[in-house]
C-alpha cells in the first residue's frame, strides 16, 4: 500500500525500494508487480520495465491494467507495432478500457496520420483526457503543416489547461507558421513567464527575430535556448544567422556542433557545404554535399 502511495505522489524511487522489500518476502501481488513495472517505466528504466510487464502478463494474461502499461513502455522503445498490439489486447479483455490517446500516439510515432486522427477523435468523444486529446491531435495536424486545423485543437486543449507550457509552445510554433509573429511571440513569452528553463520558449523568439531581421537579437535568443538544452536545431540556426551577419567562422563552428549531435541531418551538411563554397573551400564544399545527397537523394 506505501508503495502505492509513493508511485501516485511521483516518488518512484521509493515505490521500487518498498516493492522489492516486498519481493525479497516473496509476497509480491499481481498489483505490486504492476506498480514495480510502473514505476521502472517512470524512472525511464523501460527495458527493465518491459520485462517487469513480460513476467507479470505470463502469470496473469487477463489482466488489462497490464497491457496498458506495457503498451505504454512498448511506445517508449519505440516498438510501436507491439505497442498497438498490447493497447487492442486490454481493449479486448475489458471493452471499457480507452486506449483511443494511446494508440494514437503510437500510430502517430508510424506515421500512420489518419489512424492516429481517428483515435483522438475517438478519445475527444470520450470526453477523457480531453485537453491532452486536443494537444496531441494539434501537434499532429502542425506536423502534417495542417495549422488551421492545429490553431482550433490547441485553441481548445488550453482553454481547458491555459498554464500548460507545452501547449501554448505547440500554439506559438502554429501561429509562427501561419505568419503571425505578435500572437506566437506573445506565447512564448507566457510559456518563459511559467518557466523561464524551457529551450522551445527562446528558439521560437528566435526564429522570430530572424524573421523581423532583427540579427542580434535572434542570435541571443538561440544563445539562450542553448544555455538551456544543447540541440542541433538550436546551433543550426544560429549557424545561419552567423552567415547572414557574415561571420563564416562561427557559422561553421554551429553548423559542426550540430552535425556532432544529429548526424544524419542533410540540411545541415547543405548549409555548412554551401558556406565552405562561398569561402571557396570546394574540396570541404564537396564532401558534404556528397554526405548530404547520400542521406536524402
Amino acid at each position: 500500500l506505501r508503495a502505492a502511495m509513493y508511485a501516485q505522489l511521483g516518488r518512484h524511487k521509493l515505490a521500487l525500494e518498498d516493492n522489492q522489500r516486498v519481493d525479497n518476502l516473496s509476497t509480491q501481488s499481481a498489483d505490486s508487480q504492476l506498480q514495480r513495472g510502473i514505476s521502472l517505466h517512470a524512472l525511464k528504466q523501460y527495458s527493465e520495465a518491459q520485462q517487469q510487464f513480460d513476467t507479470l502478463i505470463q502469470h496473469h494474461p487477463k489482466m488489462p491494467d497490464a497491457y496498458l502499461a506495457r503498451g505504454k513502455t512498448n511506445t517508449a522503445l519505440k516498438q510501436y507495432d507491439a505497442a498497438i498490439k498490447d493497447y487492442n489486447h486490454a481493449k479486448q479483455l475489458n471493452p471499457s478500457t480507452d486506449i483511443h490517446l494511446l494508440r494514437g500516439d503510437a500510430f502517430a510515432k508510424q506515421q500512420k496520420y489518419q489512424l492516429a486522427i481517428q483515435d483522438y477523435q475517438q478519445s475527444i468523444n470520450h470526453k477523457k483526457q480531453l485537453a491532452l486529446s486536443y494537444f496531441q491531435r494539434g501537434k499532429l495536424y502542425l506536423e502534417i503543416d495542417e495549422y488551421i486545423k492545429a490553431l482550433h485543437d490547441l485553441n481548445e486543449a488550453l482553454t481547458l489547461s491555459p498554464t500548460n507550457t507545452d501547449m501554448l509552445i505547440a500554439r506559438g510554433n502554429t501561429l509562427l507558421s501561419l505568419g503571425r509573429l505578435e500572437e506566437a511571440q506573445s506565447d512564448y513569452q507566457k510559456a518563459s513567464g511559467i518557466s523561464p528553463n524551457i529551450a522551445d520558449t527562446y528558439l521560437g523568439s528566435g526564429k522570430i527575430h530572424r524573421l523581423k531581421n532583427q540579427l542580434n537579437e535572434a542570435t541571443k535568443a538561440f544563445s539562450q535556448s542553448l544555455e538551456h538544452q544543447k540541440s542541433a536545431s538550436a546551433f543550426h540556426l544560429r549557424g545561419n544567422v552567423y552567415k547572414e551577419q557574415n561571420k563564416p567562422a562561427l557559422a561553421i563552428s554551429d553548423y559542426s556542433t550540430a552535425l556532432d549531435l544529429q548526424p544524419d541531418a542533410a540540411d545541415i551538411y547543405q548549409a555548412r557545404g554551401d558556406l565552405y563554397f562561398s569561402q571557396k573551400q570546394y574540396k570541404a564544399a564537396v564532401t558534404d554535399f556528397t554526405k548530404a545527397l547520400a542521406i536524402k537523394p
